[in-house]
């Protein structure tokens, strides 16, 4: 026999809790992640549709697969979508300013983009976090007064982590 056509208008819900699309009816849809690891599957309803509840929600713009098989066992080609990527970076950590008040350096999700502001929300200066984690943000000009700095990550879809906060050295002559 032949294996039913693949899913089609596949959609995982803005909250990550589901994805549904259209497929044969009578058909199994089995959702799987990347690794190939089941979610979940569901018997496709007369009118074509299904929705598979995804537990926990997928927020993270993990890449997702679809495959439709019939009773017989035959299987469709595999159709993959993308969750919504709605969960902010880590804010970034062991923040570290130079003992000549330089440069800011620390740690952060690869591929963020870590921006550094002083206490009135002014951005000093901004870096894409490297592969192993790590950023060096340039300070022009070092700060040198004991000045309260600011250090969030973001990431390609836009959200923000929360604020870490670094005190710069204070190396004024009293």
């Amino acid at each position: 026999t032949t294996a039913p056509a693949a899913p089609a208008d596949l959609l995982v819900a803005e909250d990550g809790s589901s994805v549904s699309g259209s497929a044969e009816p009578g058909s199994t849809v089995t959702i799987s992640d990347a690794a190939g690891n089941e979610l979940g599957s569901v018997t496709v309803g007369d009118d074509g549709s299904f929705t598979v509840p995804l537990t926990p929600a997928l927020t993270n713009g993990e890449t997702i697969s679809a495959v439709a098989s019939d009773a017989a066992g035959n299987a469709s080609a595999a159709v993959s979508v993308t969750a919504p990527d709605a969960t902010a970076p880590s804010a970034p950590a062991d923040l570290l300013v130079a003992e000549d008040g330089a440069s800011v350096s620390g740690s952060a999700e690869a591929g963020s983009t870590v921006t550094i502001s002083d206490a009135a929300g002014n951005e000093l200066g901004s870096v894409t976090v490297g592969e192993d984690g790590s950023f060096t943000v340039p300070l022009t000009p070092a700060l040198t007064n004991g000045e309260a700095i600011s250090a969030v990550a973001s990431d390609a879809a836009g959200n923000v982590s929360t604020a870490a906060t670094v005190t710069a050295p204070d190396l004024s002559v009293p």
